[in-house]
């Protein structure tokens, strides 16, 4: 079920109008708030495990009701309230137009614009161009939005899904809205991600480079004093570009393109393993 759920919700996301947003993210946005002056532990426990615990309660009640299209329609319809940025994806849209104008400057307002929603330990280098900087940055955005996402819900079904879009929202609620992130969130959206970025990594070496990028994603298994974004951005350079590839202009379209493409490649390759997967009997 979750390979047909699934792919039917990526199609459903793909006909979704450019910076809509739905109206469950302000009302998950007003819950957010609610508990800004509470715990951290209180926070995660009311904001993340307890919609995924009532996730998973309704996943389970609706099993067998109208011969399972109520469980079918659950399926298709938390992965389509989870996948995507649609802010973000018309940001990158109004990037591409200033890029092609030459316009530096609102170039590197969406730069920060994304810089915003990285991890605080993730160190960018001033010497990159715009172009190299903002593709490895929507690399990153395309994991957590995308990648993290169906890892989550093939894994564990529409509750895991939520479990991780809840953890993401609540992490970036607290250090771009409220500014007030702490330890514990931090830590705790830091281990959420370690594994799923180191496969998604890998899923970038596949189909990129691979020779190039392997010496790279087997230093992040090791590495304990990056953030998991500097490594998934390292791995994405290093399985699509060369050298010469990296000497670019700093609005050179293409180089940010070329990211772009390496992430839609990356989840063209874990849904035929998740395909792969489901025929030989492992997932359901």
């Amino acid at each position: 079920m979750s390979l047909i759920s699934l792919l039917l919700a990526l199609s459903l996301e793909r006909a979704r109008r450019i910076g809509a947003r739905w109206w469950w993210q302000q009302v998950f946005h007003w819950w957010l708030q609610r508990f800004d002056l509470r715990s951290a532990a209180w926070q995660l426990l009311m904001t993340v495990f307890l919609p995924s615990a009532l996730m998973l309660w309704l996943q389970m009640s609706l099993s067998g009701w109208l011969f399972g299209l109520a469980n079918l329609l659950l399926w298709i319809l938390v992965p389509l309230f989870t996948l995507g940025c649609p802010p973000i994806q018309q940001s990158y849209r109004d990037y591409l137009r200033a890029a092609a104008s030459g316009d530096e400057q609102a170039c590197q307002l969406f730069n920060q614009q994304l810089l915003k929603q990285m991890h605080p330990l993730h160190q960018s280098d001033p010497e990159q161009s715009i172009a190299l900087s903002t593709g490895t940055q929507l690399m990153w955005l395309n994991y957590r939005y995308y990648f993290a996402v169906i890892l989550f819900y093939v894994l564990a079904g529409p509750a895991g899904a939520l479990f991780y879009a809840c953890s993401r929202s609540l992490y970036l609620h607290k250090s771009t809205e409220v500014q007030a992130l702490s330890p514990t969130i931090n830590q705790f959206m830091h281990y959420l991600d370690w594994l799923p970025s180191r496969i998604a990594s890998l899923c970038y070496l596949a189909v990129g480079h691979t020779a190039a990028a392997l010496p790279i994603w087997l230093q992040s298994l090791r590495d304990r004093a990056h953030s998991n974004g500097y490594w998934l951005a390292k791995v994405a350079v290093a399985s699509e570009l060369s050298e010469a590839d990296l000497e670019h202009q700093a609005l050179c379209i293409s180089t940010t393109s070329r990211f772009v493409s390496l992430a839609k490649r990356s989840i063209m390759f874990a849904i035929t393993i998740i395909a792969l997967l489901t025929i030989a009997g492992w997932l359901i």
